[in-house]
């Protein structure tokens, strides 16, 4: 599975398909940028975070390296981790 975040110009018309397609990989191309109330939501997302942050940080039940990413996933996907938020660093 392949997914796309932050493409909002127009790069990707070149992009080679036939690739990812022989290998059926599944490609997933999220929007969930909006407007809640005449404000946009990025702006409500860093607002709450300089208000909460925080609070917000003491969700993060476990803090992994990009070099620990399988164990991250897998920590994520496991609810017997009691995982609630595995972030991944660089």
């Amino acid at each position: 599975m392949i997914g796309v975040l932050d493409a909002f110009d127009h790069g990707f018309r070149g992009v080679e398909i036939i690739a990812p397609h022989i290998k059926e990989l599944t490609l997933h191309l999220p929007n969930c940028y909006g407007f809640i109330d005449g404000q946009h939501d990025f702006a409500l997302a860093i607002d709450l975070l300089a208000r909460k942050g925080d609070a917000l940080r003491a969700m993060i039940t476990h803090d992994l390296s990009l070099d620990d990413i399988q164990e991250a996933f897998r920590l994520a996907a496991d609810k017997s981790s009691e995982s609630i938020k595995v972030q991944v660093r660089t």
